[in-house]
């Protein structure tokens, strides 16, 4: 059986996958950097979790509150900000609409958001949506 933090990622993804502005560009965890011609795209990562014991004898269960960031990544000479706008309105609007994760979550809040433009030749731009992931495991 696969921990729940993957299981999470797996739904994300399958969330994500598809987008207008993104498409099939959605990844988890990944070494290399993306390739231009793979932009825009959606990154996954978990993060930090932090755990309350809600029963306090076996089997314990966990709630579990776990840091997952979706993080937009685009490239454009122009119109960049509004790219990344369209990003993060159309991952908010698709975590919303399910925000169980199809069952393997409690719920999926949105925390924060960061915004980063890198100046290059064709200048890239980056926003991080950060959601606290509720969901209960046992020991």
């Amino acid at each position: 059986m696969e921990h729940a933090r993957k299981q999470i990622r797996d739904a994300v993804v399958s969330t994500l996958t598809g987008l207008a502005t993104t498409g099939a560009n959605v990844s988890v965890d990944p070494v290399y950097d993306i390739a231009e011609a793979s932009l825009p795209a959606l990154v996954i990562t978990t993060g930090d979790e932090s755990v309350d014991i809600t029963a306090q004898f076996a089997p314990r269960i966990y709630q579990r509150a776990l840091n997952l960031s979706i993080e937009g990544i685009a490239s454009a000479t122009s119109g960049l900000a509004d790219t990344l706008d369209q990003i993060a309105m159309e991952v908010e609007a698709a975590i919303n609409a399910d925000a169980t994760l199809g069952g393997v979550a409690m719920d999926a809040v949105l925390t924060s958001i960061r915004q980063n433009m890198e100046k290059a030749a064709v200048p890239i731009g980056r926003l991080s949506l950060d959601y606290d992931i509720t969901y209960v495991t046992e020991a």
